[in-house]
């Protein structure tokens, strides 16, 4: 299973669970990547920002960006991952929807994507 699809998982029961803890969705994006290797962060930094652009949630989008950060962050590079700038710009039209576009833009500006 790859992090985004166990992402999608645990952003679906986190959301659901918000009203009885506030920190559902942030403790589903820390143990999604508790374990895992750079190589393994930076090969799924793109599927999890494509993830984001189903989202129809704005927190729910954050949260995405938020987790491409974290992976970003653990695959200890710049280096841009492939199509990531075509699923950014493919993306922008939903952020600018949810009013998330900030959280887009940190994205876009770790990897220095001009949008």
């Amino acid at each position: 299973m790859t992090i985004a699809d166990e992402f999608r998982r645990s952003l679906e029961a986190g959301l659901t669970e918000l009203a009885t803890n506030e920190w559902a969705v942030t403790e589903a994006r820390e143990q999604v990547i508790s374990d895992v290797t750079p190589s393994e962060a930076f090969e799924n930094i793109v599927d999890v920002l494509s993830l984001a652009g189903e989202q129809t949630d704005p927190y729910a989008f954050a949260s995405c960006c938020w987790l491409v950060l974290d992976l970003a962050k653990l695959s200890d590079t710049t280096e841009l991952p492939g199509n990531l700038e075509e699923v950014v710009a493919s993306i922008a039209p939903v952020a600018s929807n949810l009013q998330v576009e900030a959280e887009l833009k940190k994205v876009a500006n770790w990897y220095r994507v001009n949008r």
